[in-house]
């Protein structure tokens, strides 16, 4: 029986049988224990890596009916933290494509230095990450001059930041996991932290998506309210059809209107009569 230890804990034990009288030499004990405390880190590593991959989907899935964007930014930071070890600080900026800023949406940290809330591509550790579209770690930002590094969050000592990248190269803005630790992430972290920056892109472009389609529809029925003054009945019909094509990228519609008991046709868009049934009864 040989005990499994990694780090000062116990993590199992690995038991060999023999089906015959083994006399063990001391290079034999020498051999099982090597691959006793080798196997231990293997399976440490291998528990660590599977709980970080369930926390990463657990993103997705807890994001995936969340419309608010501050709302997501906020929960996708709070997962990041969790799952970067010693890591208690952090941003998200988005990238603003008119102004060519990155925006701070959403933090954790105490203290901020209001005066780089925003900040151009060519400042700061996450200004480099956007322009090189790929992460970055800084263990020790110190040692970076006064360009290279912006003290948004008091205390920080070390960071690691990623790109949030949507189709194409679409630059969203980027991740920045601090720590009050000198060397607290290394290259071994960029997985991690590129897994995390992918979902929460997907959760991001949702939100987004979610945002502007709702922007389209109110801005659909105000047009249909302030055109019921000025247009005739069936100009706001053929209004209400078109739109409905617009909102939903469609190829057509139709638009039936309740008379006594049927369904009478009242207009269609981008439709031909030779595709229209008889009127139906409405219930």
């Amino acid at each position: 029986y040989l005990p499994l230890i990694s780090e000062e804990q116990l993590v199992g034990r690995l038991s060999v049988y023999w089906r015959t009288i083994w006399d063990f030499s001391d290079d034999d004990k020498l051999i099982l224990t090597l691959f006793a405390n080798q196997s231990a880190v293997a399976i440490k590593t291998a528990q660590l890596f599977e709980q970080q991959i369930r926390a990463i989907q657990r993103i997705g899935i807890s994001l995936s009916s969340e419309a608010d964007l501050d709302n997501v930014l906020s929960e996708i930071l709070v997962a990041a933290l969790d799952l970067m070890g010693s890591a208690n600080m952090g941003e998200i900026r988005l990238y603003d494509p008119e102004k060519d800023e990155l925006v701070v949406h959403a933090h954790k940290g105490e203290n901020i230095n209001e005066d780089y809330k925003v900040n151009k591509v060519d400042q700061g550790v996450t200004g480099w990450v956007v322009r090189e579209r790929k992460p970055r770690v800084v263990p020790d930002t110190t040692q970076l001059s006064a360009n290279e590094y912006l003290p948004f969050l008091e205390g920080t000592l070390s960071e690691i930041a990623a790109p949030l990248l949507g189709q194409n190269e679409r630059l969203i803005g980027v991740l920045n996991i601090e720590s009050p630790q000198v060397k607290a992430f290394s290259e071994a972290d960029i997985p991690m932290i590129e897994a995390i920056a992918a979902q929460a892109v997907v959760a991001i472009e949702r939100a987004q998506t979610s945002i502007e389609r709702e922007v389209i529809w109110r801005q659909a029925l105000q047009e249909i309210n302030q055109a019921i003054t000025s247009l005739s009945l069936n100009e706001v019909f053929d209004l209400i059809a078109s739109k409905a094509v617009e909102l939903t990228k469609a190829s057509y519609s139709s638009l039936w209107i309740r008379e006594g008991d049927e369904l009478v046709l009242g207009t269609m868009y981008n439709l031909s009569l030779i595709h229209i049934s008889e009127p139906t009864r409405p219930y």
